[in-house]
């Protein structure tokens, strides 16, 4: 990923520069055409933007090459971010929106169960892990695209309402709500699964 490989460990880009730089220092920079910078914000947000999309996509494969073509584009329009403090939440929209237009393309159903996990069980692992790793999964997969996204942005990443609903360019309110109601549905699927066993 543009120049990627030669920066593989984040710390070395901190002794290049002395110090860590901010968001907004790596985009100046970026602006002034130090692929170095834009390699600095791709080791500080790939990992993220990869989760991130991968529970909107539910593909690994899918959501590596997401991932990669939402980089570029960030790259190629980092100019145009207007506020350099909100580099995070620009790029996440960028990513957001180009898993939804791959979705769009592909118009196929893809099921959460073919997504492996990082901690995805071992052979090893008992019958009821892997059951209770499947029912998870399965409910999941019953949530809305939007129920799982402000889910994952809210707790896998921490962010704020204010920024879910700039990112999904939907309301607050209806940033709360889907969290509400994804909670809720994730919670008594699981309990209908759990009483089903």
């Amino acid at each position: 990923m543009l120049g990627y490989a030669n920066f593989k460990h984040p710390g070395l880009l901190n002794r290049l520069w002395g110090r860590k730089m901010t968001d907004e220092e790596l985009v100046e920079r970026c602006r002034r055409g130090d692929i170095e910078a834009f390699d600095a914000l791709v080791i500080r947000y790939q990992r993220e933007v990869f989760y991130m999309v991968r529970a909107v996509v539910l593909d690994t494969d899918e959501a590596m090459d997401i991932t990669q073509r939402a980089f570029i584009k960030a790259y190629k329009k980092i100019k145009r971010l207007k506020d350099k403090g909100k580099f995070k939440q620009w790029l996440f929209r960028i990513a957001i929106n180009t898993a939804r237009d791959s979705q769009r393309k592909r118009r196929q159903e893809m099921k959460l169960t073919d997504m492996p996990y990082q901690d995805c069980p071992s052979p090893e692992d008992s019958l009821m892990e892997r059951e209770r790793r499947r029912l998870l999964k399965e409910a999941i997969n019953g949530l809305s695209r939007r129920q799982r996204e402000v889910i994952f942005l809210r707790l896998y990443h921490g962010m704020t309402f204010n920024e879910i609903a700039e990112i999904l360019n939907i309301s607050p309110e209806a940033a709360r709500s889907n969290l509400h109601f994804g909670l809720r549905n994730l919670t008594r699927r699981l309990k209908d699964a759990r009483n089903g066993l």
